[in-house]
């Protein structure tokens, strides 16, 4: 047998694996060299004892991938902990936007329903202008009176749970609206019943065009707005413009009346 290396099937081992072989397992192992075959695009290095040498090289072989599946089970318990950790934020992360999100509808409902209570006294006018003379009818705005005026009392107190810079703008806008609604709703009650074609007359005073209900009605649709926002800063806008209703005002003496210590 020749000792030489044919051509196009034995070559020569190079003192060191190839660079892959040594990237993958951060290792290098120095071999004499020797010819190998090439088999299967494969390079094994075959010692004078073919049949040990590949028993050597499986046995290789096998502490490689021994050694690959090890560090491949590490890599998979460092990044398990990140991993479920992220997913454990977001998930939580998405549950409070929900909840934010549920909250802000509450509000908002609650505020529209409000809002809708204290405008029925605008309403109320009209009503009591194009009655019926009927006992019943007017039985009726009686008690449509008395439900607006039960809805506006618990708008009140829940709007004042919820925010009290809210129950002050509240407060102003149910000052107001009743303010601008006194005298037509008494100069309505007097009148008497109208035709269809009278319901509207020239000397009629319309409430909603009161200067002060309109300025009142802005602010505190203006205030809900910033106060259902997610953001700090507009969320400030109410305390600040309604600060002059937080003043304490004294309590009223009646003329004459004198200290206790005098």
């Amino acid at each position: 047998m020749s000792t030489g290396s044919p051509a196009g099937s034995v070559g020569t081992k190079p003192s060191r694996l190839p660079w892959d072989f040594r990237r993958a397992n951060r290792w290098t192992l120095d071999v004499p060299e020797r010819p190998v075959h090439h088999l299967c695009d494969l390079r094994l290095a075959v010692p004078p004892d073919w049949q040990s040498g590949l028993t050597t090289a499986k046995a290789l072989d096998l502490t490689i991938a021994t050694d690959a599946a090890t560090n491949s089970a590490a890599t998979l318990w460092d990044i398990i902990p990140w991993a479920a950790l992220v997913a454990a934020t977001a998930t939580f992360l998405t549950y409070l936007a929900g909840r934010l999100a549920e909250v802000r509808d509450r509000r908002r409902d609650t505020f529209g329903s409000a809002y809708q209570a204290a405008r029925g006294w605008i309403e109320a006018v009209y009503r009591v202008r194009r009655r019926d003379d009927s006992p019943e009818a007017q039985r009726q705005i009686v008690n449509h009176l008395h439900d607006l005026q039960e809805q506006v009392d618990y708008y009140r107190g829940w709007i004042a749970a919820e925010s009290p810079t809210m129950a002050l703008a509240y407060d102003e806008l149910i000052e107001c609206i009743k303010a601008a609604c006194k005298e037509p709703l008494q100069v309505a009650w007097e009148q008497p019943r109208r035709e269809v074609r009278g319901w509207t007359r020239p000397e009629d005073t319309h409430p909603a065009n009161d200067p002060n209900l309109q300025t009142a009605d802005s602010d505190f649709r203006t205030a809900v707005r910033r106060h259902l926002s997610p953001w700090l800063l507009p969320r400030l806008w109410p305390w600040w413009h309604y600060r002059r209703l937080r003043q304490p005002t004294p309590p009223h003496r009646p003329e004459g009346s004198t200290h206790a210590a005098e």
